[in-house]
């Protein structure tokens, strides 16, 4: 299932162009020396509309991306047509997502797993595993429990926070909200976690009690 919020926004045109930054930091760092760049292969999973995928593509990696929204590929499938760019776009959701195994030497989650479930996260990342080549690198960004959005739920359950209060114009949909043990448990098994930061952003200058903390967790498939 997919939260109806993201084929709402993405229907009405909400579009992310460019790559977020750690998204580049990772593939550049984690991507082989010893393998051409147009036989690597990356995968978005939530990839959107292919803002990420757009860079590596630009950079010639072989990209694949998978969203739950129709709307979202339909967008990231133009831009690419329109571009001259290729890319392996298609509509799945989390826990109907059918991968290669074995066929991916990069896996990227840029903020999308932490809009389901707990389970459904473990379940998502033992497929993830199973899609890496062995020594395949996964960048994992889900949100931490200090957020402060977190305390605003009307309802958590298996992690997933309901009824979030939303903020100016922005409704958050369901989020689940992870600690450090949270994270160590998904990469318990098959997983060699290289990279394990919490990053809080303050917001000093207005609303001083205001935190988006995030994990930023890079994983290697041994």
């Amino acid at each position: 299932m997919i939260d109806p919020i993201w084929e709402e926004r993405y229907s009405a045109g909400v579009q992310q162009r460019y790559p977020w930054s750690q998204v580049v930091s990772f593939v550049m760092r984690y991507r082989s020396r010893d393998k051409p760049r147009e036989q690597t292969r990356i995968l978005e999973i939530g990839c959107g509309t292919g803002g990420n995928l757009w860079f590596a593509a630009r950079e010639g990696f072989v990209v694949t991306g998978r969203d739950g929204s129709e709307s979202a590929i339909a967008t990231a499938t133009k831009r690419f047509t329109e571009e001259g760019l290729s890319g392996d776009f298609s509509v799945a959701t989390f826990d109907r997502m059918i991968l290669p195994s074995g066929h991916f030497d990069l896996v990227i989650d840029r903020g999308a797993l932490t809009c389901v479930s707990y389970s459904t996260i473990k379940d998502t990342v033992s497929r993830v595993h199973d899609a890496l080549a062995p020594g395949g690198a996964f960048l994992f960004t889900p949100f931490a429990t200090q957020h402060h959005v977190r305390a605003t739920a009307s309802k958590i359950e298996d992690k997933l926070a309901t009824g979030l209060k939303p903020e100016a114009e922005r409704n958050y949909g369901a989020l689940s909200f992870l600690t450090e043990d949270d994270v160590r448990a998904v990469f318990s098994n098959g997983w060699s976690l290289v990279e394990l930061q919490r990053i809080d952003h303050h917001d000093l200058l207005n609303q001083h009690d205001f935190i988006v903390s995030e994990w930023q967790a890079v994983a290697r498939k041994v």
